[in-house]
């Protein structure tokens, strides 16, 4: 130790004290670096599969390129030229306003006045005048007719040719010899085309007269195929907003009143009495709507729909036979439950470019049900009796609704009043209002 210095010494002693991996460690580490070797493998992988299917998919788009320009490039073919001389004589357009002999015979060409030597007409001269014919058996008839058939041979009708002077593309001066059966054909044949032609353009005044004037249908067609459109719009209205009891018209006042007798506070004080205090509560409704359009700005309206009505009290009232005094105000509320039916006018009208439309409207409204307080005014108590609650009411309303979206969607106030009172004891004034935003919708389209 005395040849060591300190400091290697002391190497020495933490070389000794630093610990060895074991071989679990190394296993662990050459299973981690297989693993990441892998991962590495299959990321080179998917990279090099996704630029050859890029590569593929851009080699295939752009031979589908090429050859959707080769395809469009192509030429039309072309038609040869015609370089021999047509076989036919192009005549004039048909006449239809002559008969069919005159117009052959103005179509025809005339025939030639043969000038010159006899030897240009040789084959006409032997055809028609025997006498100069070089045939001898022609010569020895002594006369223009046919010489008598043989019994072998069958007998051939005589026939007559029409000479005509033609000129050919080449010069000079042509006779074409047309027989009398051509000509007839021929005129057979313009007959035919005239008789084709005028009975071609009967039909097809036919046919524009019957594309011009309508068919009449039957009723069961007509019913089925031109059914108009209906004159009626399908509505959705939707109600918010809050109702109460009214006296009358105006809003209703609570006006206080004697203590009711044995009404006493402890010492001999008697309470204040007074009626119940109505506070108005959330009310809201559904409906939907008819409407047909009577004049150019009017239109009419029936709806069937759901209303819910609540109004909120306080003050005394009887439960289970008991009656509070008013010293122990409670609050309660009271519910009703209607099935409205309503006959609504609509009259429309623009300000500044908005649509605008006013509603006046009477209905009915039949009590479902509810738990609406009856008051006594002998007792001042309040006490519940839907016995006493009439079962159809009738009411009247007003609105304004502002259109948006072409007159689909509306939306404005509205009021209501009740026109029944709320209850068939004699001393009750009270009546249902109701203050609410109405939205409305049209479901479909409007009639044009």
């Amino acid at each position: 130790m005395g040849d060591h210095s300190f400091e290697e010494q002391v190497r020495e002693e933490l070389g000794g004290l630093r610990l060895k991996p074991e071989e679990q460690v190394w296993t662990n580490v050459e299973a981690a670096l297989r693993e990441d070797k892998k991962r590495r493998w299959l990321l080179w992988i998917i990279l090099l599969a996704g630029v050859s299917g890029a590569g593929a998919l851009y080699f295939i788009k752009s031979r589908d390129n090429v050859q959707s320009k080769q395809t469009v490039n192509i030429p039309k073919a072309k038609k040869p030229a015609t370089t021999t001389q047509p076989n036919t004589i192009t005549g004039p357009k048909a006449d239809h306003s002559k008969p069919s002999d005159a117009l052959i015979a103005a179509t025809l060409p005339k025939p030639a006045k043969v000038s010159g030597p006899v030897e240009k007409s040789a084959a006409i001269n032997r055809l028609t005048d025997p006498d100069k014919s070089k045939d001898p058996a022609e010569k020895r008839s002594g006369s223009g007719k046919d010489p008598a058939p043989s019994e072998n041979k069958p007998v051939i009708a005589p026939k007559s040719y029409v000479a005509t002077q033609i000129e050919p593309a080449h010069g000079g001066t042509m006779l074409l010899l047309t027989s009398a059966d051509t000509l007839n054909g021929w005129s057979k044949q313009r007959e035919k085309q005239t008789t084709d032609s005028a009975r071609t353009m009967a039909q097809l005044q036919t046919t524009l007269q019957d594309s011009i004037t309508p068919t009449p249908k039957s009723d069961a067609v007509g019913k089925g195929k031109n059914k108009k459109p209906s004159n009626w719009t399908w509505n959705l209205l939707a109600d918010a907003g809050s109702s109460g009891y009214r006296k009358g018209i105006s809003f209703y006042k609570e006006t206080y009143v004697a203590a009711a007798p044995g009404n006493t506070l402890p010492g001999g004080l008697y309470s204040a009495g007074s009626r119940p205090v109505y506070n108005d509560a959330v009310s809201f409704g559904l409906a939907a709507q008819a409407m047909r359009k009577i004049s150019r700005s009017g239109s009419v309206g029936i709806s069937a729909g759901y209303s819910f009505y609540t109004v909120a009290s306080a003050g005394n009232f009887s439960s289970a036979g008991a009656a509070y005094q008013s010293a122990y105000s409670s609050s309660y509320t009271s519910a009703y439950h209607f099935a409205t039916f309503n006959l609504d006018y609509y009259t429309g009208f623009r300000i500044g470019g908005i649509d605008l439309r006013w509603r006046a409207g009477l209905g009915t409204a039949l009590f479902l049900g509810g738990n609406p307080l009856q008051y006594d005014p002998n007792s001042n108590l309040l006490f519940r009796n839907n016995t006493l609650v009439p079962k159809l009411q009738w009411n009247a309303g007003t609105g304004i609704d502002v259109g948006f979206a072409r007159q689909r969607f509306f939306i404005g106030p509205q009021l209501s009043w009740f026109l029944t009172k709320t209850s068939s004891v004699a001393s009750t004034e009270t009546h249902l209002f109701n203050a609410a935003i109405r939205a409305g919708i049209r479901l479909n389209k409007k009639k044009k």
